[in-house]
This record gives C-alpha cells, sequence and structure tokens, in this order.
C-alpha cells in the first residue's frame, strides 16, 4: 500500500475510495431494483443507475488527467453498506416495508459518498487542481440531488405506510 504523503496523495486516495463505492452501489442496482415493489422506487433506481454510470465515467477522466489507474483502492464502508442493504431488506417480510428500507439504506449510502466528495474536493483545491475540482463537483451536485429524492421518497412511504402502527 502506498503511502500519503502529501495532497494529491490524498486526493487519488479518496477519488479511488469513491470510484470503488460508485462501482459497488451500481452492482448492487439491478438486484434492488428486482426486489422493489413500488414504481416510484423502480424509477429512481433505473435513475441512479445512469447516475453511477456517469460518476464512474467522470472518475475515470480523472485518472488519465492524474495519469493514474483506477486500482487501489477498496470503500470498505460501502461494501458494508450495501451488504447490510441486502440482508436488511431480505428481512423485511412486507413489500412496502422493504422498499422503505432501500430508501432509509439508499439514503445513508448516498450521504457517505456527499461525504466522500466533499472530502475529494478540499484535497483537490488544496492541491491545485481545478479541472479535477469541477468535474468533483457535478458529481457532488448530482449525488446531492439523489439524496434529495431519496429523501422525498422515504418521506412519501413513510406516510402511506398502511402498516401496524406501535406507538399511539
Amino acid at each position: 500500500m502506498k503511502k500519503i504523503t502529501n495532497m494529491k496523495d490524498m486526493m487519488l486516495q479518496q477519488i479511488r475510495s469513491l470510484y470503488d463505492a460508485d462501482r459497488t452501489i451500481y452492482k448492487s442496482l439491478p438486484l434492488l431494483k428486482e426486489k422493489a415493489y413500488s414504481n416510484d422506487l423502480k424509477e429512481l433506481i433505473d435513475e441512479e443507475i445512469e447516475e453511477k454510470l456517469r460518476q464512474q465515467h467522470r472518475m475515470e477522466i480523472i485518472f488519465t488527467i492524474l495519469k493514474e489507474d483506477t486500482e487501489g483502492q477498496i470503500d470498505d464502508v460501502m461494501r458494508c453498506m450495501t451488504k447490510s442493504q441486502r440482508k436488511l431488506t431480505n428481512q423485511c417480510t412486507e413489500t412496502e416495508l422493504s422498499d422503505t428500507m432501500m430508501i432509509i439504506t439508499g439514503r445513508a449510502m448516498a450521504t457517505h459518498q456527499i461525504n466522500g466528495y466533499q472530502t475529494a474536493i478540499t484535497c483537490a483545491v488544496s492541491a491545485g487542481c481545478p479541472d479535477i475540482t469541477r468535474l468533483l463537483r457535478r458529481a457532488l451536485r448530482e449525488e446531492k440531488g439523489m439524496e434529495k429524492k431519496l429523501g422525498l421518497l422515504e418521506e412519501m412511504h413513510l406516510q402511506s405506510e398502511p402498516l401496524v402502527k406501535v406507538c399511539h
């Protein structure tokens, strides 16, 4: 494992982690779409699949600019989150509950990505990489947009849940 000795190294580590996280999410989305019940969620998953492809392509452009390869950093947190999402979704006995679980855990993953992009942007600015900063900011805007859509869908699902109320 290469040592991090300057801000460019830190930026590259963060970008590789984001790239791995986007690929991890991308691979999990078709399985989630198969299990999704509501059409709203299925449409949002389709939108996220497209977003993840754009973000991966954007990251590959960054690697080309830096003359670096894409390999080298695994986002263990995201891999754990996608595994937990599958497990928790499978534990839900009602399809509406399963959808809500997918939405809630998807929003947590989007928040993780937002934090990662913010860190990468800070590193890119400090390393004096304006082109990379611009590309990362575009990805951050997309990620924030997805998180907002997930939040709205979460509210909609929680307000319309015909489930048994536990608290009175």
